[in-house]
């Protein structure tokens, strides 16, 4: 994570800055610090009451501008383990990914080749994985967009607005899609979730309760 904020690459509302790291040695776990507002990490809140239909769709905007953002950079990052495990939501309902653990490319390189399959099981979620990476021997853009479709399916899974069904849906089921070519790349879904009305319009507000209504008329009466 250093060498990616030395060139520049943490540079995003949806990336964590980085105050500090520990490790004993080689053997231990690697212990970082971030400068983090957060409210939970992002599989926990499926079925929250606070995590309402526009936050959820607010998080997939967010996730799919991280995709855009590595896959964007030149030479391009891959995240490949892009699980729900390892974002965080901000107090802002900002979504920010925190584990880097995985990301291969751009001035880090490919740290894995060839056919790994046990590799690959240790290193990402199985639950997010493009199962096209047994028939391939480098993991690659489209595995990413498969794993945020399986992302956006379970935002959309427990608080389904009716009104919005169908576009969320039939865009997750382009990115979680078994035939690449047929999937969006980062900018397009990007563009499709920022065209959506869903994400246009502002949230309802709830109507105050009687008391603070009556108040209200109470100190309009005085001003007038």
């Amino acid at each position: 994570m250093m060498i990616l904020e030395h060139h520049g690459t943490m540079l995003s509302p949806y990336l964590p800055k980085l105050m500090g790291f520990c490790r004993e040695d080689t053997t231990q776990r690697l212990g970082v610090v971030y400068d983090l507002e957060s409210v939970d990490v992002l599989e926990n809140l499926f079925d929250e009451e606070i995590f309402r239909w526009h936050r959820r769709i607010k998080a997939a905007l967010g996730l799919a501008k991280i995709l855009e953002h590595f896959h964007g950079n030149q030479p391009r990052y891959l995240i490949r383990d892009f699980s729900t495990a390892h974002v965080m939501i901000g107090k802002d309902h900002n979504p920010v990914l925190f584990n880097f653990f995985g990301i291969i490319g751009g001035v880090i390189g490919e740290k894995i080749k060839g056919n790994d399959l046990m590799g690959w099981r240790a290193l990402g979620s199985l639950r997010y994985m493009d199962f096209n990476i047994v028939n391939s021997e480098t993991w690659k853009e489209d595995m990413d967009v498969y794993s945020f479709g399986i992302i956006l399916t379970e935002l959309i899974r427990k608080r389904i607005n009716l009104e919005d069904r169908k576009q969320v849906s039939k865009l997750a089921m382009q990115c979680g899609t078994m035939f690449p070519v047929k999937s969006p790349n980062a900018k397009e879904i990007v563009e499709k979730l920022n065209e959506m009305r869903i994400v246009k319009r502002p949230p309802c507000r709830r109507r105050p309760p009687m008391g603070a209504r009556e108040r209200h008329c109470r100190w309009l009466a005085c001003v007038l």
